[in-house]
């Protein structure tokens, strides 16, 4: 299956919605906030990222343009 990279600053949130995306099969790293996502998507280059728009340090939208490039 894929390799998720979840990138959510709300803890309980982003815990239900890892074990949602585990219970289908797929692994799934956990960030929690948009710096980090960029660190962990360039150390595990995972199949897809899922992202938060609203967070503190960098913002979705900031994430998948950083990501993009």
């Amino acid at each position: 299956m894929a390799t998720i990279l979840l990138i959510e600053d709300d803890p309980d949130y982003r815990a239900i919605l890892a074990q949602t995306i585990q219970l289908d099969g797929h692994s799934v790293l956990e960030a929690s906030d948009g710096d980090r996502g960029i660190e962990m998507f360039l150390q595990h280059q995972p199949d897809l990222v899922i992202t938060d728009l609203i967070m503190p340090s960098q913002d979705g939208v900031g994430v998948i343009l950083t990501l993009r490039q």
